[in-house]
Order: C-alpha cells, then sequence, then structure tokens
C-alpha cells in the first residue's frame, strides 16, 4: 500500500485557488477520505471529479480539496 497519494489541487472548501493547472500535492493515504463529486465541479477552467478530505480532530472541521482526478483513480493509487 502507498504511503502517500499524489493529486493536483484546484482549491479547498469550497474555493476556487484560480491556479491554471492546479498545484500538485501529495497526501498521507492513511488519514484521507475521497469523495465523488455529483454533479462535478468547476474550479480554475477544469473539472472536479471529486474531493479529499484530510481527516483532522473532528470529521465536520476537516479540511477538503477538490482534484480533477476520480475517487476510482485515488483508490487505485493508493493501493499501489
Amino acid at each position: 500500500m502507498a504511503q502517500t497519494v499524489g493529486a493536483w489541487i484546484y482549491g479547498q472548501n469550497g474555493a476556487d485557488w484560480n491556479e491554471s493547472g492546479g498545484i500538485y500535492w501529495g497526501f498521507p493515504t492513511q488519514q484521507v477520505v475521497f469523495i465523488p463529486l455529483k454533479p462535478t465541479v468547476e474550479l480554475s477552467g477544469a473539472t472536479m471529479n471529486s474531493k479529499i478530505k484530510v481527516l483532522g480532530s473532528t470529521y465536520a472541521a476537516s479540511p477538503e480539496f477538490y482534484t480533477d482526478k476520480t475517487v476510482t483513480t485515488l483508490e487505485t493509487e493508493s493501493n499501489a
């Protein structure tokens, strides 16, 4: 199992970072939840297919990062 999973991030907690192409970021695979976006969301000119929730002290207050990767892709890469 991979220790981290990487993804291009375009926004956080509903806010668009306005970064064309996104910012590549790694996340620890043991402290995240992948959530599909249906419908998808448009941020920085890209289609967001999911969000990565980084688990903190409380689930509700944990930050969510938007990515163009699908949940299936994130799960596959996390299990590599």
